[in-house]
């Protein structure tokens, strides 16, 4: 306490009254002090203290459940991580095992078997295709296959969905339209052109209290079959094979994604007759994908990412085959009656087609969104966009003649390739 107003039991008078505290001291010297000013002081600092509290004990609980992965691979997780688990397990490839045919894109195409694509061209192959890919994803990933482990496919098979384009919606509160899937793997986002390390780190704080966030939290934390660990790898992935090829479908229609998938193939699932159905009912709120599909425009931005993808395979040599994914029969009549699908659908056509005619990179254009054999087998298909093994081998059916040509325009280039592995052999050796 200030000297002025130091005072003793001895000798020191306080009068109380309602208002004020009047203190004087030896000297004789008066302050007074206004209770409800000392209070309202009080309590700010209490006010203070206790968000304080709260907040770190908010962000520290954020941090241990770690739904999205914000803060490293353990958490109580709340969605695959795809991603992750192909990257961890395609980086740990010896260097001769690693595949000479990548196919990438999105979940619809991962049926797309690389046995049959060995078949086919005789090179070993891998399907690289995520949950929600999207044009960043391909550039990030190139850029890590290129930069971080020397590494370049002689032919990548890109599968891609219109909603790769799509325009941001509410997938992050920092950086408008991506996954937080490919956010959370250092080994990729740091290849993005558009997100840099201290936007990042505050953007993962920030993210705390974004309301997806906090509803995957308490689902998480509430959840008693979600436990606390890291992501499987691919091995131990039950919906992975080891070829990358996806075994579990998520069961919107009812069932298990066991069920469904084997179902799916079978022919048993029916899925024409379960959509035929809402469509029916005007139950367009119950088709999963319409969501997906429903936005105005392409977005500039992932045109470019797409871009930059091609010009760095043209760097690396890499020769890429572009394949436009179909939907379900039943989908693309729903959204050509109510949304703006009809006209993105023939925006990606004709951006994929100019690609085809104008990037030294690309060496072929499959249109498969209106394949006869996929569009006369509707019942192909594990859900609206989802199509079955049967409707992959006649996409890939179709796409043979221009694998087999990117292949054989490859051969100097293998032989390229083979020096590399020798190279990158003798460095592991020594």
């Amino acid at each position: 306490m200030p000297s002025d107003i130091r005072s003793t039991i001895a000798c020191a008078r306080v009068e109380i009254d309602s208002d004020t505290i009047i203190v004087r001291d030896e000297g004789g010297g008066e302050r007074e002090i206004a209770a409800g000013e000392r209070r309202a002081r009080r309590f700010l600092r209490a006010t203070a203290i206790s968000y304080a509290i709260a907040l770190a004990l908010f962000i520290s609980l954020a941090v241990y459940v770690n739904p999205w992965g914000n803060f490293g691979p353990v958490g109580y997780h709340s969605l695959f991580n795809s991603r992750l688990t192909k990257l961890t397990y395609f980086d740990s490839l010896p260097v001769v095992q690693r595949p000479e045919v990548v196919v990438l894109g999105a979940s619809p195409a991962l049926r797309m078997k690389p046995s049959m694509i060995t078949e086919m061209t005789g090179a070993r192959a891998f399907n690289y295709c995520v949950f929600w890919g999207r044009t960043e994803d391909y550039l990030c990933l190139y850029r890590h296959w290129m930069h971080d482990l020397d590494y370049r496919p002689a032919v990548i098979l890109l599968a891609i969905d219109t909603f790769a384009f799509a325009p941001p919606g509410g997938e992050h509160p920092v950086f408008p339209g991506m996954r937080r899937r490919l956010l959370n793997i250092p080994a990729l986002v740091r290849h993005h052109p558009d997100v840099d390390w201290f936007r990042l780190q505050c953007s993962r704080v920030l993210d705390c209290f974004s309301r997806q966030h906090v509803e995957h939290f308490w689902r998480a934390f509430r959840n008693p079959d979600v436990i606390r660990t890291g992501y499987p790898s691919l091995p131990d992935a039950e919906a992975f094979d080891l070829d990358g090829t996806c075994v579990r479908y998520f069961p919107a229609y009812g069932g298990t994604a066991k069920s469904v998938f084997e179902q799916g193939e079978s022919g048993e699932l029916r899925i024409t007759r379960t959509l035929q159905s809402l469509v029916a009912r005007g139950r367009y709120d119950k088709i999963e994908w319409m969501k997906s599909y429903d936005f105005d425009g392409l977005w500039d931005a992932r045109i470019r990412y797409l871009r930059a993808f091609l010009d760095d395979c043209e760097k690396g040599g890499t020769r890429v085959v572009l394949v436009l994914n179909p939907v379900h029969p039943v989908l693309h009549e729903a959204l050509s009656k109510r949304t703006k699908h009809t006209a993105n659908v023939q925006a990606v056509r004709r951006l994929l087609s100019d690609l085809e005619q104008g990037h030294p990179a690309v060496s072929g254009f499959f249109d498969a969104y209106d394949l006869d054999a996929v569009r006369n087998d509707p019942d192909g298909f594990f859900d609206e966009v989802h199509y079955a093994t049967r409707n992959a081998d006649r996409i890939l059916a179709g796409l043979r003649p221009m694998l087999e040509r990117s292949m054989q325009s490859q051969s100097q280039r293998g032989v390229k390739m083979a020096t590399g592995r020798r190279r990158s052999l003798s460095r592991e050796g020594t």
